[in-house]
């Protein structure tokens, strides 16, 4: 198949998309494929076109920025030249310009396949709120003209703001790769030896961009709390603090630096920064808890609960759609209401205190939640919906 892939953002930047879009390119690439993808350049100094990993990234120059978007008029010149030579257009949401690309990719009689990440939910005032309406009725409308729309599960997609278009459904897992994530012994851990991790202290994890839907400052207040009853316990917030969407004022560090200053944590907590791959399953494995403490649908799964699973460690996140289906479904872990940091303490220190009851084993978590499962998923509908010409 020659597979058109478009994502407002790719790499280097990171995020759950971006990583979800190149697991996705790369795995059906290796499988035979043509795959292009067709993004936004977000840095100058990153080249229009070259080859990753088997998969040809064009990128289109930005127009101008909004909130967490960008708005390009060259993707609409480029996309033209790709879809002609595409059989499928992969458009991956939220995307302020999808509506336009799905309408294209139609005109030129192309299957068109959603992939509907989460809702948008811009925080602000009355500009904001227009730029949600925007992105929401932009997404509608590529819904409606999809054949087909992908959402991490279809939990998440019965409450998220496309839920009139439920019967275009499909749910598939997003892409793990589990080749990647194995638990690293305490002796042989690199973030352990990093920050001098001694084996009687509590390691409570966070791995993910420091923004608002995180619920971090809700985390920093439960940490309280578990460290009165642990006070050997550690919190490690790792993830990207400044380059993100949006730019630094999307940024929650600041803040969070300071409720961490007003309870007094400033010697049990530590940011990390950006971690970079051959990191993760060592931090992953360096936590006794792993936290999404997650507030709103801006989170719909998150790929890092299964990724902490894999590598032996428990989780606790809160119920929401989408995201509780990794506890659902492998019994690893705690699911609590969001916005509760009362709940989110009291789970954390059940799982200290009781880890043995929620140990699951690779097999278990491999059964719902592996790269080869999304990516046969994933084959199989874009090949059922060429079928159909």
């Amino acid at each position: 198949m020659r597979i058109l892939i478009v994502t407002p953002y790719y790499l280097p930047y990171v995020s759950g998309v971006t990583i979800y879009a190149k697991r996705v390119a790369e795995g059906l690439a290796k499988r035979g494929h043509e795959v292009k993808i067709l993004t936004i350049m977000h840095k100058k100094k990153l080249k229009t076109k070259e080859i990753l990993n088997g998969v040809e990234v064009i990128r289109s120059l930005p127009l101008m920025k909004i909130s967490r978007g960008t708005i390009s008029l060259d993707i609409f010149f480029k996309f033209i030249k790709l879809v002609k030579g595409s059989d499928i257009v992969n458009i991956h949401l939220p995307f302020p310009d999808g509506s336009v690309l799905s309408f294209l990719s139609k005109y030129y009689n192309k299957k068109l396949l959603i992939t509907y990440h989460c809702d948008l939910n811009v925080f602000g005032g009355i500009i904001h709120k227009f730029i949600q309406f925007v992105y929401i009725s932009s997404a509608r409308i590529a819904a409606k003209i999809s054949d087909k729309i992908v959402l991490n599960s279809i939990d998440y997609g019965k409450k998220s703001k496309i839920k009139k278009f439920y019967r275009k459904m499909i749910g598939i897992y997003p892409p793990i790769d589990d080749s990647k994530f194995i638990r690293v012994n305490f002796s042989n851990n690199k973030f352990v030896k990093k920050y001098k991790i001694k084996k009687n202290e509590k390691v409570i994890g966070f791995l993910g961009r420091l923004v608002t839907e995180k619920g971090l400052n809700d985390l920093i207040y439960a940490f309280e709390e578990v460290k009165e009853e642990f006070p050997d316990s550690k919190l490690f917030l790792a993830g990207e603090g400044e380059n993100i969407a949006g730019g630094k004022k999307e940024s929650t560090k600041i803040h969070l630096q300071k409720t961490i200053k007003k309870l007094g944590l400033k010697k049990s907590v530590y940011f990390t920064g950006f971690l970079e791959d051959s990191i993760v399953p060592d931090f992953l494995s360096a936590c006794n808890v792993f936290t999404l403490p997650s507030m709103n649908p801006l989170e719909s799964f998150g790929m890092v609960q299964v990724e902490a699973l894999l590598c032996g460690t428990p989780v606790v996140s809160t119920d929401l759609p989408g995201v509780r289906d990794v506890v659902r479904l492998t019994h690893g872990g705690i699911t609590v209401p969001q916005k509760n940091k009362e709940k989110l303490a009291s789970a954390i220190k059940t799982i200290l205190k009781n880890p043995k009851n929620y140990n699951v084993s690779r097999k278990d978590v491999l059964k719902f939640f592996s790269m080869k499962k999304t990516l046969d998923d994933y084959e199989s509908l874009m090949e059922s919906l060429l079928e159909k010409v």
